[in-house]
């Protein structure tokens, strides 16, 4: 073959190659950012305060989630071009569902202000020698009395006497059972966590059986900074017939991952 052939050849291939590693890294820095957003959105929504909209907000991530799915596994079959865009897309979803969660959290500071500023001394009182009746409109609008007493709206929650501690519905106290420790096992696979999401109470054990084909590293999300749950980190690689077991005492959703496999995620949701 002539030499002026095959240099050309060889050139071409060279950057074909260069272009299937510049995708290969631009849909991996692309789902770790999806992953990132979908772990830090699932540890917010159960914390806020504001429930009237979380259907909604549930409804995007539960998207996110199933996109950011599909990047991974076109991912591992080294469709890259694909994986970056579900990706993307796993991303536009997870933004919408943040930008929803920021106007829920404004409008319930609204409110809460406007409840802490409600002038008492222009509150009705109720003189003990002689009551004066206290009309109130039979608009259902609930809210928490300093008792623990829900009632139809503000206005008959100051009727009875009783100041106002949130608006809303009280909530039911949780029963306290008694309950012991349990231990699951998740199995490190050359693909994926087997199971990748698990739920358990805090207390409980969980121990990684790794019986895939190379050295595996768990670690907490985000890579490659592992400072979601510091503590949560097998700190170095075990071999495959190796375990490793932590014990989680903090409540909440944790992400990690394979730190010798950043595309092999799971979720851990503890309960207390």
């Amino acid at each position: 073959m002539d030499n002026d052939i095959r240099e050309a050849l060889d050139d071409i291939k060279d950057d074909f190659d260069e272009t299937v590693r510049e995708a290969k890294e631009r849909a991996g820095d692309e789902i770790a950012k999806a992953t990132k957003k979908l772990i830090e959105l699932e540890s917010e929504i159960k914390n806020t305060s504001v429930a009237e909209d979380k259907k909604s907000i549930e409804i995007l991530l539960g998207g996110g989630r199933s996109k950011l799915e599909e990047a991974r596994a076109a991912f591992r079959e080294e469709q890259f071009g694909r994986a970056f865009g579900l990706a993307r897309a796993a991303k536009s979803l997870l933004e919408s569902a943040e930008r929803k969660v920021e106007s829920l959290e404004e409008e319930f500071k609204r409110l809460k202000k406007e409840i802490e500023n409600i002038d008492k001394d222009e509150s009705p009182k109720v003189d003990k020698g002689k009551k004066e009746p206290i009309l109130c409109t039979q608009e259902y609008s609930p809210v928490c009395g300093a008792d623990g007493k829900t009632y139809s709206n503000s206005c008959h929650a100051l009727a009875a006497g009783k100041d106002v501690k949130y608006r809303g519905e009280c909530e039911k106290p949780k029963e306290k059972t008694k309950s012991e420790n349990n231990e699951v096992t998740v199995t490190i696979g050359d693909a994926d966590f087997e199971p990748a999401s698990i739920k358990i109470k805090k207390g409980d054990k969980v121990t990684w059986a790794n019986k895939s084909s190379r050295p595996a590293w768990i670690a907490s999300g985000p890579h490659p900074i592992h400072n979601l749950y510091p503590e949560f980190n097998s700190f170095q690689e075990f071999s495959p017939g190796e375990s490793f077991s932590f014990v989680f005492e903090r409540a909440g959703t944790w992400g990690y991952h394979n730190h010798r496999n950043a595309s092999q995620s799971g979720w851990v949701e503890v309960t207390e």
